[in-house]
């Protein structure tokens, strides 16, 4: 995923090893607005709605994330490295 834009999407019910929901690498990018959702999905490892690693960044604006889980850190959202969040 390089630089993607998402309003009113959902992402439930995945499984993953990193980022159950959402998993951004390199420089990759998400911005997510107007009721955009990340629920239900789960990780072997870390990040079970959403994994950032290197310096990739996710900006979320009127959106929620909530009822994930990750076997390791950050059931909701984990960050690596240099990545960023903005809320």
């Amino acid at each position: 995923m390089a630089s993607t834009s998402v309003q009113q999407h959902s992402y439930d019910g995945q499984l993953g090893d990193y980022g159950g929901g959402v998993d951004l690498d390199g420089s990759s990018s998400l911005s997510m607005t107007v009721n955009s959702v990340i629920h239900s999905n789960s990780a072997d490892y870390d990040g079970g709605g959403i994994s950032l690693h290197s310096t990739s960044s996710l900006s979320m604006t009127d959106s929620m994330i909530h009822s994930n889980t990750a076997d390791y850190d950050g059931g909701g959202i984990s960050l690596h490295s240099t990545s960023s969040l903005s809320m």
